[in-house]
């Protein structure tokens, strides 16, 4: 994430930073690249300056990491983390006992929330969270949203200050099951009118505009169209082979070594077999090549993964993506994903999330296909010159 200065906030941003009060609750909705997550972090850093006690959870490990870094502050990072991560801390902080997680490591919000109707909290200071700031808010069931309204009703009786801010744009949501709509969020959390953020700061023109096509929310959510930040159509191309497809990838990760390149398939499997033919086919040239699964950084140098690094690769399942941004973003084996069971809707969500990830340069690609695999008639047809539909390579 390339977080703007101070001065550099739009009015919208500025206004929302000035005006959206540290007490009680705030959502705050936009769609990709509008700068939510930027001012997720702007407030984390007015609270710490007021010494306010605050806790940032997101989505997923890979998201963590990447705000964690864009903090710019080594002693804030732990209090960014995952959902996970903090809500068993937090429930343990309030002695009400141990509960299980269900099937799949899935919270359970329901009991949490019998068991508060059941006791009296034995430690209303301790089960005080200061104040939560919830990133990708869509992707929080509305059993977690309903046990915050539980508690802060609880904790406030006691002093507490159970502040709350969501941020969320409900067009991104990636599990069909658990999440929550922003009617759903503002009625759970008591807020009546959210701040909207408007303006695209990511994308170029043609890049925002294919991932209009995939829009399925409230048209209030959907961001200005970047007239001033203009570039090529994305692109759609069909291989031969996944070999074929790497060595394009590889080429062009070559010829732009100044970028921050992003890779997202649909399995492991997939990315596990990209990984190792990028690695030869880069061995030489001095690209950063990253990757991530289950908690263990893989990459082709020691260290961490490290975002918006010029020359580098990153690879990840298209789950992963949720909140990042590179200059160019490639995704491969399309015709991996297989649209049996999957609701549509959902399935243009996650082209959505994948494509509004690029700020440059976007490609669409798959193997092994006689004609177009099924997930292509979900793409802008060709006579709508929204997409560059090239030759089979």
């Amino acid at each position: 994430m390339r977080m703007p200065s101070r001065t550099e906030l739009s009015p919208e941003q500025e206004q929302i930073y000035m005006e959206a009060p540290l007490d009680g609750s705030v959502v705050i909705i936009g769609a990709p690249g509008t700068g939510k997550t930027v001012l997720a972090v702007f407030r984390c850093h007015l609270l710490n300056r007021l010494k306010e006690k605050f806790q940032l959870v997101m989505y997923n490990k890979v998201l963590v990491r990447y705000t964690a870094n864009a903090m710019g502050d080594n002693q804030l990072t732990g209090n960014v983390s995952t959902l996970h991560s903090w809500v068993y801390k937090w429930w343990q902080s309030a002695k009400l006992g141990y509960v299980r997680p269900k099937p799949g490591f899935e919270i359970d919000f329901q009991r949490m929330i019998r068991l508060i109707g059941e006791q009296k909290v034995a430690n209303p200071r301790g089960f005080d969270w200061g104040h939560l700031i919830v990133d990708e808010g869509q992707d929080f069931s509305r059993d977690f949203y309903l046990l915050l309204n539980i508690v802060a009703a609880k904790g406030r009786t006691h002093g507490g200050k159970y502040a709350l801010t969501v941020l969320a744009d409900e067009n991104q949501r990636l599990d069909e099951k658990s999440n929550s709509t922003i009617a759903e969020i503002l009625q759970l959390v008591g807020v009546a009118h959210p701040y909207i953020l408007t303006k695209n700061f990511r994308n170029t023109f043609e890049i925002a505009r294919l991932a209009a096509e995939f829009y399925t929310g409230a048209r209030t959510e959907i961001a200005e169209l970047p007239e001033e930040r203009r570039g090529g159509l994305p692109v759609v191309r069909a291989f031969d082979t996944m070999d074929n497809e790497a060595r394009h990838i590889a080429r062009y990760a070559r010829l732009n070594d100044d970028q921050a390149i992003g890779v997202f398939v649909k399995t492991h499997q997939i990315r596990r077999s990209m990984m190792v033919k990028l690695r030869e086919l880069l061995a030489d040239s001095g690209i950063y090549l990253q990757s991530y699964e289950s908690g263990t950084d893989q990459s082709s140098d020691a260290g961490q993964l490290s975002f918006n690094k010029s020359g580098s690769i990153t690879l990840l399942c298209d789950a992963s993506c949720k909140g990042l941004e590179f200059d160019a973003v490639f995704i491969p084996q399309m015709q991996a994903h297989n649209l049996d069971g999957i609701a549509e809707d959902f399935m243009k969500m996650r082209l959505y999330v994948m494509c509004s990830r690029a700020r440059q340069h976007l490609e669409f690609s798959w193997t092994d296909c006689d004609g177009d695999p099924e997930i292509a008639r979900l793409l802008p047809s060709r006579d709508k010159a929204i997409l560059d539909w090239r030759e089979k390579t």
